[in-house]
């Protein structure tokens, strides 16, 4: 039982230290190898979300993996404006991972010039990758790897604006979990065979940029959308670059010269796909035209073709085993001929879509919040309804109408598709933070020392929350100082609050009560040394304790001697004849400032007001000091009344001269 009670406290402990540590962080790292020096041990446990800038090398690498493979760190790792020393490249499991890791995100570099299959051993989510640098997507750069765990998984590919081309096989063979791609603007070039067989590919925005798609180049995948609309910026197009189906319309752009007509198997009969629909945008320039687009079967023979009116005919002995054409005319009319094409007939008016666009590409919400998408179908009378869905339902979802709900913190995709067969897809990323409820500080009182310096912490909530950022102020900067940090400095004696507000949630915020002190810095007293001659005789020692603004001036008193001389308050009185030390100690630092206390047996002469036995001119000086408000002991101003008027004044020095003069 007590084993366990133990444990239950130990437990908790460990989890109100973890509740404590970091799960987000944003490190500068500006020399390479360093990065495992700038995250503490405890930081790197529970560290979920990392974001890196400055310079790295391969070894701060293999400590990212460190961090995905033994420790917390499967949410978004950002990259993005790290430069990677010493050449911007990345090889083959630059992470160093010998087992399959979940992330959420990854972020490449921007800069990086290459990447062979880096993300080996990775269980990607989303993949940003590419740049102005790394604007070719080379063979096998995603490619994932046979046997074992090696395969690197990627759910969702985003390429940045600077890539134009994707080689060869770039993402073949077999990268089951690749479901959607988006493609930027700046893409030109897709290489045969470059997403073979990626069998879960759903999801593809294409781009107009887009001048050569190579064969095979989605063969194998689930982009079977009914209709097909190719890039308008197309220059030939191979019948076999996506998956076929039968029905299924294409749109030819009208810049596509040469159409490679490549034959389909199927079965154990090793049959053709009895029908291919071609359409041409456009088509009465085509039939005009003496150079209409040049049409090749699977073994590179071209079709030919008389100008006007536009008759295709077999050669070689190959035929179109049956195929149709589609011929498509602005969008408005479908034309329909059958092998050998001539003489082509309208069978059906329709008003066909030709883009789909979200009106924002990015949104960002708080948990529990919505917010209309609004989707745009061009031309505004096609015939289509869209439908709506997101990639991740755990982070957001949305309705039939567009409404997106956040919730839970990430980001997900959320896609608009056409209903009527074209299968136009246009996606707004929906990104999902976590706000900041409160701001509670470690510590609500704090006394300090001119000049003394303490660090307070505070800890944001909830812990996932996105900017933890805080804004530390305080009432009076004369007072106590407060860096961005929250570093308090002690600069003069007062009471100042400081405060910590969170830079995300204004009304999110704790104070504390600064209390600075002013120490002691000594001690001294207005007498060094006093004689007394008589028993009873008082003297009044004051002590000044320095600085003036000394936040303790309390004073201990102590007379060495008490049989001499008692002492209290600072006031000294005679008991007894001989030597006593008074000492005075500050209650703050201990300062001593001391005063000798000689009483000596003797008779009072009338005149002699310094009590030193003599009446001299040492007399006549010391009732001029007391004439000119100088501090004395109550005994010595009634020795200075000579002429016993009750005052002190130029007829006692007159009396003293008389007692001089007659002596």
């Amino acid at each position: 039982m007590k084993k366990n009670v133990l444990t239950t406290i130990f437990m908790s402990l460990m989890a109100i230290i973890a509740m404590a540590q970091a799960t987000s962080l944003t490190i500068d790292c500006q020399t390479p190898g360093w990065l495992s020096y700038l995250i503490n041990y405890s930081d790197q446990q529970t560290v979920k979300e990392l974001k890196i800038t400055g310079y790295i090398n391969s070894d701060d690498l293999k400590f990212i993996g460190t961090l995905i493979e033994h420790y917390s760190l499967d949410g978004i790792i950002d990259l993005e404006d790290v430069d990677i020393t010493p050449s911007n490249t990345m090889g083959v499991n630059s992470f160093g991972l010998s087992n399959q890791c979940p992330i959420r995100k990854l972020k490449l570099p921007k800069n990086l010039i290459s990447s062979d299959r880096c993300c080996n051993y990775l269980k990607i989510d989303t993949l940003i990758a590419g740049g102005e640098n790394m604007h070719v997507i080379k063979q096998y750069c995603f490619r994932k790897t046979t046997g074992g765990n090696s395969n690197n998984n990627i759910k969702n590919m985003i390429f940045r604006a600077g890539v134009d081309t994707i080689d060869n096989s770039a993402f073949s063979p077999n990268n089951q979990t690749l479901e959607s791609i988006v493609f930027p603007s700046t893409i030109t070039h897709i290489g045969g065979s470059a997403f073979y067989k990626c069998s879960e590919l759903s999801a593809i925005k294409l781009s107009n940029s887009i001048r050569h798609i190579g064969n095979l180049a989605f063969r194998d995948t689930k982009y079977l959308p009914d209709t097909l609309f190719l890039p308008d910026s197309l220059e030939q197009y191979y019948a076999t670059a996506f998956p076929l189906k039968n029905s299924q319309v294409i749109y030819i752009p009208e810049k596509v010269t040469k159409i490679f007509n490549n034959y389909e198997t199927g079965g154990s009969n090793n049959t053709y796909y009895y029908r291919i629909y071609l359409s041409f945008k456009n088509v009465e320039a085509h039939i005009k035209a003496t150079t209409p687009p040049e049409i090749y079967d699977y073994t590179g023979t071209r079709y030919g073709y008389s100008p006007d009116p536009w008759e295709l005919t077999a050669t070689s002995g190959n035929s179109l085993k049956g195929s149709t054409i589609y011929v498509h005319k602005g969008t408005k009319t479908i034309y329909e001929s059958t092998s050998p094409w001539n003489n082509a007939t309208i069978i059906e008016e329709t008003v066909v879509p030709q883009t789909i666009d979200i009106e924002t590409d990015s949104i960002t919400l708080i948990p529990n919040e919505s917010k209309q998408i609004i989707v745009r179908v061009y031309p505004e009378d096609a015939d289509t309804d869209v439908t709506w869905s997101s990639s991740d339902n755990r982070v957001a979802t949305v309705d039939a109408s567009g409404i997106v709900l956040a919730k839970n913190k990430g980001i997900a995709f959320i896609y608009a598709s056409t209903t009527d067969g074209s299968n136009l897809v246009d996606s707004c990323i929906v990104k999902v933070i976590q706000p900041v409820d409160g701001v509670t500080l470690e510590t609500h009182s704090l006394s300090l020392n001119v000049g003394e310096s303490e660090q307070l912490y505070a800890n944001v909530i909830p812990v996932n929350a996105d900017n933890k950022s805080l804004i530390w102020t305080t009432s009076d900067s004369e007072i106590a100082e407060v860096d961005i940090d929250g570093n308090v400095t002690a600069k003069k004696r007062g009471v100042a609050f400081v405060k910590a507000t969170s830079d995300d949630n204004p009304i999110a915020t704790d104070s504390c009560k600064i209390t600075v002190l002013q120490p002691v810095t000594g001690i001294k007293l207005n007498y060094n040394t006093v004689e007394l001659h008589q028993i009873g005789e008082t003297v009044q020692l004051v002590a000044t304790v320095m600085p003036d603004d000394a936040s303790n001036k309390e004073v201990r008193w102590v007379s060495s001697n008490e049989s001499v001389c008692m002492v209290a308050n600072g006031t000294v009185v005679a008991v007894g004849y001989g030597i006593s030390v008074i000492i005075a100690t500050t209650v703050d630092g201990n300062y001593i400032a001391t005063c000798t206390v000689t009483v000596v047996e003797g008779t009072d002469l009338l005149g002699d007001v310094n009590h030193d036995g003599e009446v001299n001119i040492a007399d006549i000086n010391a009732i001029i000091d007391i004439i000119l408000g100088g501090n004395v002991d109550d005994q010595t101003r009634e020795r200075a009344d000579v002429n016993g008027d009750g005052e002190v004044n130029i007829a006692d020095i007159n009396a003293i001269i008389d007692i001089i003069i007659n002596t």
